[in-house]
C-alpha cells in the first residue's frame, strides 16, 4: 500500500483545483459514494475531509462511467497537477 505522504494529493475540494462542480444523475450517486468509501481512509490520511472526498468522487463520476480506487486516485493527482 502506498504511504499517504506518497499519494501526492493535496487537501482541498475539486473547485480549488479548477474542476467544475458536477450534477450527478441518480444512477451515479451510489457508485460515487462506494468509490469514495473505498479510498476514504487513504484520502483522509492525505488531509482531505469527508465532504472533499465526496466532492472528488462526484466530479470523477461526472466524467467516468466506472473506475476503481487506483484510477480515482490517479485522476485526482492528475487534476491537481494540472493547476
Amino acid at each position: 500500500m502506498t504511504d499517504n505522504a506518497e499519494l501526492g494529493i493535496q487537501p482541498g475540494s475539486p473547485k480549488d483545483f479548477g474542476v467544475p462542480e458536477p450534477e450527478l444523475t441518480t444512477e451515479q450517486i451510489e457508485p460515487s459514494r462506494l468509490l469514495a468509501n473505498e479510498v476514504r481512509d487513504r484520502l483522509q490520511g492525505a488531509g482531505l475531509s469527508n465532504d472533499q472526498i465526496n466532492d472528488w468522487a462526484d466530479a470523477f463520476f461526472a466524467t467516468h462511467d466506472e473506475g476503481g480506487g487506483a484510477e480515482f486516485l490517479a485522476w485526482i493527482q492528475a487534476r491537481q497537477a494540472s493547476t
